[in-house]
């Protein structure tokens, strides 16, 4: 499977990201939302 990842290897390397992130002293903040609500909120911006 060389060259293909897989949802496992992105939601590590994604971790993996956030570990270093951490340690160089970043913060990342998550904002939790149903993925309907949101795009609806993208797409009534987007119209504006």
């Amino acid at each position: 499977m060389k060259g293909k990842r897989t949802d496992k290897m992105t939601c590590c390397i994604h971790l993996q990201y956030n570990r270093s992130f951490n340690r160089m002293g970043g913060q990342t903040r998550y904002a939790t939302a149903d993925n309907r609500d949101l795009l609806l909120a993208i797409v009534k911006g987007l119209e504006k």
